[in-house]
């Protein structure tokens, strides 16, 4: 993706790839030379590195409405160019790499790989393969959102499985 472009849709809400599990939608607020921050709901501030970005899709009139405002301090964060410097930013915070769901402390980033600490392992990841990191700093709403979601999910398929049990003993 081209910096240009990016910077040209700063503050907008934009559609990461088309669709699958790599999708995501959320507001630009950052881009970089090889890189761009993209403010999210589920995961919250989100660092991509451009080059595994297949498309950008963005709304001609600006329907694609969302209540997320950048945390404060944020931009501090995000005055470096590049990729490898932004996440060097991130040290000793507890980040996600996608799409791998690999969570822990991120402790060392080098030209190479970066180092994270999850439980008792020591794990290395390539920067080349990393596709994007976030950190655990959720994007604020403007509105009353439902966060219980989840939790009558996960109650439906409980009972459902607690009466499978039955019947089978």
């Amino acid at each position: 993706m081209n910096k240009d472009l990016l910077e040209s849709l700063e503050g907008q809400v934009i559609r990461v790839d088309r669709g699958g599990p790599h999708a995501a939608v959320g507001k630009l607020f950052k881009a970089g030379d090889d890189y761009f921050v993209l403010l999210t709901k589920k995961d919250g501030v989100v660092v991509y590195k451009t080059h595994h970005v297949k498309s950008i899709t963005h709304d001609s009139k600006d329907q694609m409405a969302m209540n997320v405002m950048a945390p404060e301090g944020l931009e501090n964060l995000f005055k470096e160019d590049d990729f490898k410097s932004v996440i060097a930013k991130l040290e000793h915070r507890w980040v996600k790499i996608n799409p791998e769901k690999l969570e822990g402390v991120l402790d060392g980033v080098t030209d190479d790989y970066l180092t994270i600490i999850a439980k008792e392992e020591i794990i290395h990841v390539s920067m080349f393969h990393l596709r994007n990191i976030s950190f655990g700093v959720l994007a604020a709403t403007d509105g009353n959102e439902d966060d219980d979601d989840n939790s009558d999910d996960n109650n439906d398929d409980n009972k459902g499985n607690g009466r499978r049990r039955r019947r089978r003993s």
